[in-house]
């Protein structure tokens, strides 16, 4: 016992370590942790007399085919001579099961799962010279039932629905074995990413975007497109998340899972592509595993160069002036990014888990556009070139540390502890050269300069128990805390080439703290399963404009429900509803006040005084699944209070000022599908669409706004195969609608792929063509009072593209033999929860 409190001991250290690696938070706020971790070793230390005598059964349940867990498995110990059941339980949510005070003998194992052949193992032997016996990785096969034959489904089932979420196997994809992973969102049903990169789930771009269940201090698009699409195994969406997770975000949770190698011994993959034009990413990933130590390390890089155009009319009508302006607007841009991402996952004994993984992200970005300005008003005409420079350098790090410990008598503890840090470096150059008259002052051209320095910290940690039983139900609790802090310097340079920008310097600083707890049961009667639980945050918030020397703070605690029902039809389908409360705090941009200069005649702020949106979620979904078919249908309501959005408003100036306010409210209401089939053994066809209906009441601001949109978004993908052959056309459409402010004009996407392995199957050979028909693009036509304006852009998106894919090392072993320490994922959310 002695040996065991030394050891963590050390652990505790470690994470105290950890905490106190930066100085960027003061003593106070990690009391919290400090007081915590020392129950870790104390629970470590405590064991259960009675269990002295019997043993224990631990195994793994997994799909035969995709490899991942099966959550919520049933798994039953038979008698021998009367296969009557002697004790039971469930898997929980890593597909890890464990039997306990097993008495020495003779047993039979059952498990099953809806949808899935059972499995029956014969021969099981306990002794109690064993502590426990493993019985590693058991893999289920899926079934249809059709006239007495067993038939499996198709061979990797594109969706699959389970208890909180939809998860999308995009790695067998051919789509999306090239380019990043902001293409491969833009394939996904209900997921949409407009011209900046920003990711909307449900017509909504307030969703949490988390890599590996780990939330990142990068924006979406920086983050998704410094992730090669080929690394990417699959895509979760969850829309309505029980109170173990974070309850930020209108529309849920994106959850990218990245590729992993769960064989032992030294094994790997590789990829390589090349695009034209100018496009080139590479990937590697490198695992070792043995009995209790895996060490794993991945390397990426990505440079890529694109262009694009873009043109904008806007007409203002005042009493004493009309004013004209038309803009049309080119660049190019240059971005190369490196990620380096290691770590080490420890397990002692099927009870203990240890996980620490550090990651680290270079980037750069260079940007050069012209804006050609035509402007006529009562005074006359007047044209005007005003060119851009940017280049921007990024800089993010972060360093984590989980464990996990199980009891004898069922009680599961799981600890998560992260720091992370992004350092933004962007300076921007604005040269304004007149075309309309000479210039016999000599005052043009006119040049300058603007910079902006940006630190990111975030400390997050979290502490979960889980205990229960398939009988009585499970039982879950736990803790968490986040600090985060953003300071932003907008400064610019004084010489006598420059402007003086003076009047255009000012600094930012936003800081949120969030102490959160949470309980939640779950518990299956009969055809009906039931999750219910309730989560309370008290949060704290504090913006700082240093040039006006003001400072806002507020502090407020919440409760957020959740409930989940679900009902089996059969083994095939089922039908499930669910609530959640959620919220959107406002992000850093969206209340910033000051001013995004790059173009004068159309300046985005923030507000510090938006306020936080609340959120009454619903859905009522439907799964079935059959020989070579599934289908999934939702249909969700969102009843939306203090709603935030982006509004338009033009001064006597002529300037349009965006900004973000809260609307009064908005009821959305919306359905979407999912149809996949296999039509033949050779050809495969899915189809997915998603509609909605948006009731705003923006009265509180203006009358000119449009209490009803409607937007809808389909997605189509057929592939063909014969003799490792494969070919696939996939495209996506988002017909016109209001928008609010305005309408939006049709979009539309289709690509082209050919595939075919290579190398004895241990490598892939892919060529694909990206927007065949060089419609992906984007326009608005906006209107308010005393304005009109028109907005179209358009990128380079025809893109030829090559990739090369291979596996090395160990890849004959048999992944059943996989022991179970292996099947554990380091703790994820990092606000609640764990994927």
């Amino acid at each position: 016992m002695n040996s065991r409190i030394e050891w963590f001991l050390l652990v505790y250290i470690r994470c105290v370590l950890i905490i106190f690696a930066r100085n960027a938070y003061d003593m106070r706020k990690h009391l919290f942790f400090l007081l915590i971790l020392p129950c870790l070793t104390w629970a470590q230390t405590y064991t259960m007399e009675k269990d002295k005598g019997r043993g224990a059964v631990v195994g793994l349940v997994l799909d035969s085919v995709t490899l991942k867990p099966l959550s919520y498995a049933s798994i039953s110990l038979l008698d021998v001579e009367t296969s009557s059941q002697l004790m039971g339980t469930i898997c929980d949510q890593k597909g890890v099961f464990k039997l306990q005070n097993v008495p020495k003998g003779s047993y039979e194992l059952l498990i099953e799962f809806m949808g899935y052949s059972p499995m029956l193992r014969e021969g099981l032997e306990l002794f109690h010279e064993k502590e426990y016996t493993d019985l590693g990785s058991l893999l289920l096969n899926k079934f249809v039932e059709e006239l007495q034959e067993v038939e499996l489904l198709e061979r990797n089932t594109y969706v699959v629905q389970e208890i909180d979420k939809k998860v999308f196997n995009v790695g067998q994809d051919e789509a999306n074995s090239s380019g990043t992973a902001l293409n491969l969102m833009q394939n996904l049903p209900s997921v949409d990413v407009d011209v900046d990169g920003n990711v909307s789930l449900r017509g909504s771009d307030q969703v949490r975007l988390f890599v590996d269940g780990k939330s990142s201090l990068q924006s979406a698009s920086d983050l998704l497109e410094n992730l090669p699409s080929s690394m990417i195994e699959s895509v979760e969406l969850i829309t309505n998340p029980s109170v173990k997770y974070s309850p930020e975000g209108m529309s849920g949770i994106i959850n990218i899972v990245l590729k992993k190698s769960r064989k032992r011994g030294f094994n790997g993959s590789t990829s390589l592509t090349y695009g034209h034009p100018n496009r080139t990413n590479f990937s590697t990933l490198i695992n070792r595993r043995s009995e209790k130590v895996n060490i794993y390390s991945s390397y990426s890089f990505m440079d890529r160069e694109g262009a694009f155009t873009s043109k904008s009319e806007k007409h203002t009508y005042f009493s004493e002036d009309i004013f004209h302006l038309s803009q049309d607007k080119s660049g190019v841009n240059h971005r190369k990014s490196h990620t380096f991402k290691a770590g080490l996952e420890y397990n002692p004994s099927p009870e203990n888990y240890f996980t620490l993984e550090g990651k680290y992200t270079p980037s750069e970005r260079l940007n050069k556009d012209t804006v050609h300005y035509n402007q006529t008003n009562f005074s006359g005409f007047n044209a005007y070139d005003r060119l851009t420079d940017s280049e921007s350098s990024n800089g993010a790090w972060e360093l984590s540390f989980g464990a996990k410990k199980e009891w004898s008598y069922g009680l599961i503890c799981d600890m998560y502890l992260s720091q992370s840090s992004q350092t933004i470096d962007k300076s921007d150059l604005y040269t304004e050269t007149i075309l309309s008259q000479n210039d016999m002052l000599g005052i043009y051209p006119i040049y300058d300069q603007l910079s902006n320095d940006r630190v990111d910290d975030k400390l997050e940690a979290k502490l979960d128990f889980t205990l229960g039983d398939k009988d009585e139900g499970f039982w879950e609790w736990g803790l968490s805390y986040r600090d985060r802090k953003m300071d932003q310097d907008q400064f610019s340079e004084l010489n006598s080439t420059y402007l003086d920008g003076k009047p255009l310097d000012n600094r930012f600083v936003f800081e949120d703290e969030v102490y959160s707890a949470y309980v939640n049961h779950s518990r299956a009667f009969g055809l009906w399963s039931f999750q219910g639980g309730l989560r309370t945050e008290q949060m704290t918030t504090s913006s700082c404009l240093d040039q006006t020397n003001s400072v806002y703070t507020t502090t407020y605690t919440k409760f957020y429900p959740s409930a989940f029902f679900t009902y089996s039809l059969d083994d095939l389908s089922s039908i499930q509803a669910s609530y959640s409360r959620r919220v959107n705090r406002p992000r850093f941009k969206a209340l910033n006040p000051f001013p995004k200069y790059s173009d004068p005649y159309n300046l985005r702020m923030g507000n510090p005084f938006l306020k936080p949106e609340y959120i009454n979620s619903y859905e009522l979904g439907y799964q079935k699944y059959s020989d070579g078919m599934s289908f999934t249908a939702s249909v969700f309501a969102k009843d939306i209070h203090d709603k935030q959005r982006r509004y338009i408003a033009v001064d006597s100036n002529n300037v349009s000022r965006v900004t973000y306010q809260n609307l009064k409210g908005t009821l959305n209401v919306g359905l979407e599908f999912l149809w996949s089939k296999k039509i033949t053994s050779r050809f495969n066809f899915r189809v997915s669409s998603s509609i909605y209906h948006s009731k705003m009441d923006a009265s509180n601001l203006t009358r000119t706004y449009q209490e009803s949109a409607i937007k809808m978004r389909s997605s189509f993908n057929a592939s063909w195969n014969k003799m490792g052959h494969k070919f696939q056309v996939s495209g996506w459409v988002r017909p016109g609608g209001q928008v609010g402010q305005g309408k939006m004009k049709t979009m539309f996407n289709t690509d082209l792929v050919y595939a075919k392995n290579i190398f004895s199957d241990q490598g892939k050979l892919t060529i694909k063509l990206s927007d065949v028909f060089n419609t992906s693009g984007f326009a608005i036509d906006t209107f308010g009072e005393n304005f009109d304006q028109s907005f179209s852009y358009k990128r380079r998106s025809r893109v030829l593209s090559l990739s090369l894919s291979c596996n090395f090392g160990n890849h004959n072993e048999n992944r059943s033999s996989s022991k179970r320490r292996g099947s554990y994922s380091s703790p994820r959310d990092s606000e609640g929860g764990f994927f």
